[in-house]
């Protein structure tokens, strides 16, 4: 890292370019694992008996669709906890913070859950865009390390 901040490159434009290569990485990982667990469940529930209802069409549009953005909004979370990271400059905060998003998302208490809920996922969505944005705007005048 220090090497790159001795180029004479914008500390954060290498610090735009390293998140978005990141970002790429897990959006496209985490589709590809989707899509495959998916095409396993189908082709599985297929040939045997399933104990759970199938509840998605592989065919459907609206199902790649509802893949692409969920996959995009899961991914985005991860500027949140960087944040957080570099406020504190603490690994261990950015780790306990991707946590508390994922609990935060996913979990359910009784039939109350956020992950069917539209809106709540395109909040924090712009709230992790406003995270990459802070995390990268100071990055010249601020030591990083």
């Amino acid at each position: 890292m220090n090497l790159m901040f001795s180029y004479p490159v914008k500390r954060q434009k290498i610090l735009a370019s390293q998140m978005i290569a990141v970002w790429l990485f897990n959006f496209a990982a985490l589709t590809l694992t989707k899509l495959l667990l998916y095409t396993c469940i189908y082709i599985g529930a297929q040939n045997n008996t399933s104990s759970f209802v199938i509840d998605f069409d592989l065919g459907s549009p609206n199902f790649y669709v509802q893949l692409l953005a969920k996959s995009v909004t899961v991914v985005s979370m991860g500027f949140i906890a960087l944040f957080a990271g570099l406020t504190m400059k603490s690994s261990k905060a950015t780790i306990i913070t991707s946590f508390l998003l994922i609990f935060l998302t996913q979990a359910n208490i009784g039939d109350f859950s956020l992950a069917g809920n539209a809106v709540f996922p395109a909040i924090l969505m712009i709230i992790s865009l406003a995270f990459a944005i802070l995390s990268v705007c100071n990055a010249e005048t601020k030591d990083l390390m």
